[in-house]
């Protein structure tokens, strides 16, 4: 799992490790996933990569009210959207 600050801003790292799991799992003898928490704002860029990795992805969305007026809440069966 990739998690802590951006991981996507350290993406050449992050493909190193692949790389290196890749090596080591050359058999398949093991089942290996990926996870990642972001905050999606690069996501476009590495999106490719993600999807043939299979990673499972958490998006963060931390910021204020203004940064994040598009946020919707579940309340029962109704959502509310914030103005």
């Amino acid at each position: 799992m990739f998690y802590g600050g951006e991981p996507l801003l350290n993406m050449s790292f992050i493909e190193q490790i692949i790389e290196v799991v890749s090596q080591l799992n050359i058999g398949k003898e093991m089942e290996v996933s990926y996870l990642m928490t972001t905050n999606a704002t690069l996501i476009h860029k590495y999106l490719p990569f993600l999807v043939e990795n299979k990673f499972r992805l958490m998006i963060s969305l931390d910021g204020n009210e203004e940064n994040h007026s598009y946020r919707f809440f579940v309340k029962t069966r109704k959502t509310l959207f914030r103005k």
